[in-house]
């Protein structure tokens, strides 16, 4: 591409390389940098430097860095967008060498030209139009679009231009007709283009002017590279045109600074008349009905337009005479057939029992959108419509507004049709584009027409508005390798990260089809190695996020998902969060891959006991997600078990109640840095849960460690990148789904490889358990087989406190203080007893000291013979444990603690202990 480039252009090797100095000005050092190049995949990169001749730098947004700024020209684009931009970088302007010489000179430049694009701008200047491109219509703007831009400004100054010049395409007033298209819209574009141009000029002591090439030279000629290129034995008439700066055969020329607004209003056709507007494109509009505006009009033989029949909005009133005045009333019959030309319609959405409820939304095609504040659309509506036409129906229409925009009203009036919403079957997905329909199943996932689901009714809000061109490999991903980073690295240790990387080169089912080979080995030997493990992690994660992004609502694969830490705190009250729990559940909706909710704690818990709980969940929403949810005010996973299992119904202010079926309601996710209650088969069932490490920290962002905040920084292959892994996850969901059927794999949820939250597990317990149950403890320590295991966890587990004090010479905090001296004697005879430390203190000691071994322990289920976890919850149970632990070790318990302590809840456990007599016998 870039020799096919250089030779079109006419561009010589030593025209294309820039000499510059870096270093000092005693030791400068020579350099050079192409103006174009290519990449390995021939792609063309366009080097942009300052006009000091230095290349062009710049920090990206939320970035910290300098990064070189370069263009790339895409060999094969993937979707409209031929040209890419970096990512988190502003619109900049090119300069071709003529221009840096001529700055780096000081030489005066009588006549600068701005064209968009950068091989425009080359060949200009290399046939002696001076000219620098722009990366946009509105490219010759500053960051803030309110000034030219800066390097722009530094060029007029320096080479003292006279005549600033836009020059746009030949193509700038021509339209592509299509039936029911708005062809107003790009003439538009070009006019406010022109119109900021103007407005940003008028500052400098300059004469500007607007030009583009003829319109009858846009099949061969449309830029100006094609133009010089295509007439090459004219050239010297097209220079000596341009320079001119008067219309002739090659250009339209305007005197900006004697064209009034409304003059080049009239020049693109957008003064709101449509029989200039016809005038100007009749040659693309022909004889077709066209729409401009709101409107569509049919052309006549005699040159002029008139408005069809089919957009009539004047006749849903009529005048008559009342009192001897004349008065305008409005026909409810023609002014309900109105809105439905319009699109409004109701949906009917069958919900639990049969019962049916309505939603007024606007129908386009299959595409439709629910109608929110329709009092205010209708009244838009109105106003574009019957204002400035007829006075007295306006004043008809306010007049009998409220009752004419009630949504019981238009419930009543309007039809009605059955919400047939495409959704996802067993074994088949889609993600919805710009471009179209991303049909996934377990085999493969590529693009499909919107022809294939057109039977379908599909919600406008649902379809993201960027193009998907499919990538196999997700290493790039940026998203991926945040989520890799977040699973399986601990804090400052990316060993894993690059152990596990390249698994992912031919994409996530061949890793999966991997990890399968080494599960298997690792089941046969008894072995499990922390690089499976790890790779199971990222997998659940993975299939757990492809069911989260799937639609298919079925009894028996109705789960919801909670994402925790997988670190505990010495001090079980702290919780500091910031690993990546949030971003993970935010991708799955706010980035447009579904439409979602979302909820934060302080409103979850206000809602608990609110008549209309439930307002903030959009009829039309996939995913629910809580945010940062807290135990504590009868919060428990119980809370959701209804939406997970059924479905349910949002009250709504002035609509009414909507039943939402199980098969349409939304999935659940939540995120919380707490151990939220919940016990029991139910709960273990129906909730999935991720655990997420201290990789990421709040002095370790995710937005740190990438130079960018996620999605809103992405560039389109970025974004592109992320669809893909989207994809895969649901195609990898569906596999998993499909071996499980096979038999040639086991989960307790359908089509979600079990993640191993050995962590949470333990954290849930230490958390929710009642204060002291070290008998749980001691006797899953009895249960090991080795000796030295056994040996190496129990001595912090039964330390007793034996009369040493801290630093401060006080008793420790953890230790009570009750008829205590601060020397650890009794008031009355001075002897030291020894204390049992309490529950917290001794568990807090063991797993700063021995993690692994607990969590093993837990996750073998090695528990006491007699009592299990659950046990722990329970006081009565937890009574008789604490006694015949303290019987078993010799023990006296305080009779006045079992009557009075157990009584208490969890308030204030941490601080509490249990006060041991001195033993009967020794340990």
């Amino acid at each position: 591409m870039l020799l096919k480039t250089l030779d079109t252009l006419g561009i010589s090797k030593e025209l294309n390389t820039h000499i510059y100095f870096t270093g000092t000005k005693e030791k400068p050092i020579k350099n050079s940098m192409p103006f174009f190049d290519e990449d390995q995949e021939r792609n063309l990169i366009i080097n942009y430097f300052r006009p000091n001749g230095q290349p062009l730098v710049y920090i990206p947004s939320q970035g910290k860095k300098f990064q070189r700024y370069f263009r790339k020209r895409w060999l094969n684009p993937p979707g409209e967008n031929k040209y890419h931009s970096p990512k988190g970088s502003t619109a900049q302007v090119f300069f071709p060498p003529q221009i840096l010489e001529a700055y780096n000179k000081k030489e005066q430049i009588e006549t600068l030209f701005i064209t968009e694009g950068e091989k425009k701008a080359f060949k200009g200047c290399n046939d002696g139009i001076m000219t620098v491109g722009s990366s946009g219509l509105y490219g010759f703007k500053s960051a803030d679009r309110k000034n030219l831009h800066p390097d722009l400004v530094s060029v007029i100054e320096e080479c003292r231009v006279k005549n600033l010049v836009l020059l746009h395409d030949a193509d700038a007033l021509t339209v592509n007709w299509q039936k029911g298209k708005n062809l107003s819209k790009r003439p538009y574009q070009f006019f406010c283009s022109v119109r900021d141009f103007v407005k940003v000029t008028k500052s400098h002591p300059i004469d500007v002017y607007y030009s583009h090439i003829n319109t009858n030279y846009d099949g061969d000629g449309k830029g100006l590279d094609d133009l010089l290129i295509a007439y090459s034995a004219q050239k010297k008439a097209i220079v000596e045109n341009s320079l001119k700066l008067k219309t002739g055969k090659w250009f339209q020329i305007l005197d900006l600074r004697k064209t009034s607004t409304d003059k080049l209003q009239t020049y693109f056709g957008v003064n709101n008349d449509p029989n200039n507007f016809y005038q100007i494109y009749k040659t693309y509009i022909g004889e077709n009905p066209f729409v401009m505006g709101n409107f569509e009009y049919v052309p006549q033989e005699d040159g002029t337009v008139v408005k069809t029949e089919n957009d009539k909005p004047f006749q849903f009133w009529k005048t008559v005479k009342f009192k001897g005045e004349t008065r305008a009333v409005i026909l409810k019959a023609p002014l309900v057939e109105f809105y439905e030309s319009k699109g409004f319609t109701n949906v009917s959405i069958e919900g639990n029992k049969g019962k049916v409820s309505f939603l007024t939304v606007r129908k386009d095609g299959n595409v439709i959108q629910e109608v929110e504040d329709i009092d205010i659309i209708l009244g838009q509506l109105m106003r574009r419509k019957l204002r400035n036409v007829n006075e007295m129906a306006w004043e008809a229409w306010l007049n009998s507004s409220e009752r004419n925009t009630k949504p019981r009203w238009l419930q009543q009036a309007l039809p009605s049709i059955k919400a047939d919403i495409l959704r996802d079957k067993e074994k088949i997905s889609y993600l919805l584009f710009e471009n179209g329909p991303v049909k996934i199943t377990p085999d493969d996932y590529d693009i499909v027409p919107y022809e294939e689901v057109k039977d379908k009714l599909i919600w406008k809000n649902h379809i993201n508005p960027n193009q998907f061109s499919k990538r196999m490999d997700v290493r790039q991903c940026v998203f991926f390798q945040f989520l890799l980073y977040a699973i399986t690295c601990k804090k400052e240790d990316d060993t894993m990260y690059h152990k596990l990387i390249n698994h992912f080169s031919e994409g996530i089912v061949s890793a999966y089809e991997t990890y399968c080979i080494a599960i298997k080995e690792a089941e046969e030997t008894g072995i499990m190695e922390p690089e499976i493990e790890a790779m199971q992690k990222i997998l659940s994660a993975i299939t757990t996020y492809g069911y989260m992004l799937t639609t298919l609502r079925t009894e028996d694969a109705a789960y919801a998902v909670q994402c925790v830490d997988a670190t505990i705190e010495t001090d079980l009250r702290k919780h500091e969060g910031r690993r990546g729990k949030s971003l993970y559940s935010k991708s799955l909706y706010q980035w447009g891959l579904r439409e979602g909710c979302s909820i934060g704690n302080d409103d979850f818990k206000n809602t608990l006991s609110y008549t209309f709980a439930d307002e903030w969940i959009e009829a039309d929403a996939q995913i629910l997600h809580y945010k940062d949810i807290e135990h504590g005010y009868g919060v428990s996973l119980d809370n959701f078990k209804t939406k997970i299992t059924d479905g349910y119904s949002i009250r709504k202010k002035k609509v009414g109640v909507i039943d939402i079926p199980f098969e349409q309601s939304a999935k659940i996710i939540l995120d919380s840095n707490h151990a939220l209650n919940g016990e029991g088969g139910s709960i273990t069932a129906r909730w999935i849960t991720i655990e997420f490490g201290d990789w990421f920290n709040p002095t370790n962002r995710p937005d740190v460690q990438f130079g960018h905040t996620f999605y809103r920084h992405w560039d389109w292959e970025e974004k592109n990148r992320f669809h893909n892994f989207a994809a895969q996850a649901v195609q990898l969901h569906w596999k998993v789904w499909e071996d499980q059927e096979k038999g040639l794999s086991v989960s307790e949820h359908k089509g979600i490889i079990p993640f191993p939250a050995k962590i949470h597990k333990l954290r849930k317990l230490l958390v929710h358990c009642k204060p002291f149950a070290v008998d749980f403890f001691d006797n899953m320590i009895r249960s090991y087989e080795s000796p030295d295991a056994r040996t190496l966890i129990e001595k912090p587990l039964i330390y007793v406190y034996d009369g040493e004090l801290d630093e401060n010479g006080k008793l420790p905090y953890d230790f009570r203080e009750n008829n205590i001296n601060e020397d650890g004697t009794t008031n009355e005879k001075g002897e030291k007893k020894k204390y049992c430390v309490t529950y917290n203190y001794l568990i807090e000691k063991c797993i700063d000291q021995y993690p692994q071994e607990i969590v093993e322990a837990l996750s073998t289920s090695k528990t006491p013979t007699n009592y299990t976890a659950s046990d722990l919850l329970s006081f009565k149970r937890f009574k008789m444990m604490l006694a015949d632990w303290a019987s078993f070790n010799g023990y006296i318990i305080n009779p006045g603690y079992l009557r009075n302590r157990c009584q208490k809840r969890e308030q204030n456990f941490r601080k509490e202990c249990v006060m041991l007599y001195k033993p009967k016998k020794a340990l």
